[in-house]
Order: structure tokens, then sequence, then C-alpha cells
């Protein structure tokens, strides 16, 4: 595909890897509709930016756990900016969960957010992908999907349910629509995290493996390890 012109929408996009996804894409010529829920401030910031830099971005707040929300939210981005070419499922939570004290909400709300909300935007998009003949859906899933997280049983079983609806997805919507994911390492220190990190990968490799998977109209149903 060539991208230059076409509608993305990033989920999550105002911080860290959503932020370096919305900048990749921006650069490329693409308008980008971004999608946040709580960093209002950071969504302007970068906002500003895309401005500065002559780049096309709107801002969409939505909580992605809500059906409804979702719904809404992909239909205002395709009356304010048109048909969506370009879908990353970036948005997530990482909240530490001992064995112990996991409880309902925990996996509440990663289903929801992980699982259930690519799925739903998926639903929504992709009648407009099929009518223009051409898309992309790729999931930003995680690593531990191969390599579990101690404390995070919640957010690694569902990230790994993410990779299942990605070939899942691909199967469904081809041969128009490719669908793929992406399971990076540590890219990015965790928020609040005072630890050098070792040499896992950086967010321009994640940038790499993305755009060649949008140019790819052969690659469907992968999930690359960074």
């Amino acid at each position: 595909m060539e991208i230059k012109g076409k509608i993305a929408l990033v989920t999550g996009g105002a911080k860290r890897i959503g932020r370096e996804i919305a900048l990749a894409l921006g650069r490329k010529g693409v308008p980008v509709a971004l999608h946040y829920h709580s960093s209002a401030n950071e969504a302007q910031e970068l906002k500003s930016l895309f401005q500065k830099e002559g780049q096309t971005l709107q801002l969409f707040q939505a909580d992605l756990r809500e059906k409804t929300a979702i719904e809404k939210m992909a239909r205002e981005v395709e009356k304010k900016m048109g048909p969506v070419s370009l879908l990353i499922n970036n948005a997530s939570i990482f909240v530490r969960t001992p064995f112990n004290e996991i409880n309902d909400t925990h996996w509440e709300e990663n289903w929801k957010l992980h699982l259930l909300a690519p799925f739903w935007l998926a639903r929504s998009l992709t009648p407009g992908m099929k009518k223009m003949g051409e898309g992309k859906i790729i999931n930003i899933v995680d690593r531990s999907i191969f390599h579990p997280f101690k404390n995070h049983l919640p957010y690694t079983v569902t990230k790994a349910a993410l990779a299942a609806l990605t070939q899942g997805l691909a199967l469904e919507l081809a041969p128009e629509i490719q669908v793929n994911a992406i399971a990076p390492g540590i890219l990015l220190p965790a928020e609040g995290s005072s630890k050098s990190l070792k040499k896992e990968g950086t967010p321009e490799e994640l940038i790499r493996t993305l755009l060649g998977l949008i140019e790819s109209d052969s690659t469907t149903g992968s999930i690359v390890s960074i």
C-alpha cells in the first residue's frame, strides 16, 4: 500500500510508543486520527507539533472499554476525515497484578481494552476498507505472549488473545485487508521506572517493522517479534 494521503487511526496515540507511531506516519504524509482517553494534555501537545511540521492530526477522545464509545468514535473519524485505511491498535494498560491479588476488575479491564476494543474497531472500520479495496490493521501485542511476565497475568493473557484475534481477522478479512501484529520487548522505560535497561530494542525498530507491514500487500496473519 502506498500510504501517503491515506487516513490512519492510532489508538492510545498521545504518549510513548503510540506517539512515536503517530509521528512516523505523519512524517510519511499520512493524516492521523489520534485516539486518547485521559491524556488530553499530551494529545494537544502532539497536535501542536503536527501543526508546526505542517502535518494533519485530529484528536478523538474515547473510553475504549465501552462499545458504544468505540462505535461513536469510528463514525466521527470517518465523518471528519474520511474512510480509514490504517488501523493501529496500540491502546493498552500495564498494571502489576500479583497472582493472589487478581480480581474480576483486572480481567475485565484487560479484556475490554486489549481484545474487545480492537475487535469492535475492526467491525466498525473494515466496511470502509472493503469498499476501498484495501486496508491494514496492525495490533501492538507484546513479547510476553511468548515469555509471560510474572505478576502481570491478565495483561499477558489478553495480549496473547489479541495475537490470536490478529490471525483470525487475517483469515476473515482477506484478501482486501491485511492484519498483522508486532510483539515488542522493552522499547521505552516503564513510566516511573528509574532502572536502566539492557538493549532490547528501540522505537525506531518498531517503526521500521510497522512501515514494512503497511507497505506489504502479501503479508497477513503474522506476529513479528522485536
